[in-house]
C-alpha cells in the first residue's frame, strides 16, 4: 500500500496474516537461544512460519557476529 502525505509516498505494509512468514536476527547484541525459542513458539502459536537468520547465535564479544554477517542476515531477511 501506498499513502501520500505531503506530496511524498510513503510505503506503508500490509497487515500480517496466518501464514506469513517472520525472520528473526541478532543485528545488535546476542539473544539467548531460550528467549528465542519462547518468542518462536508464540508467533508459531499465532500461525506465523519462522524463518531464523544463519548468524542468529553468533556472538564476538559484545556483538551477534561480525558486521558483515549481522549485515548479511539482514539483508537476506528482505
Amino acid at each position: 500500500m501506498i499513502v501520500y502525505i505531503h506530496n511524498m509516498a510513503i510505503l506503508k505494509a500490509e497487515k500480517l496474516k496466518r501464514g506469513d512468514t517472520i525472520g528473526i536476527i541478532a543485528p545488535s547484541r546476542p539473544i539467548g537461544e531460550k528467549d528465542v525459542e519462547e518468542g518462536i513458539k508464540i508467533l508459531k502459536d499465532f500461525g506465523f512460519k519462522v524463518k531464523l537468520g544463519k548468524n542468529l547465535y553468533k556472538r564476538i564479544y559484545y556483538s551477534a557476529g561480525s558486521a558483515k554477517e549481522r549485515a548479511d542476515d539482514l539483508n537476506a531477511m528482505f
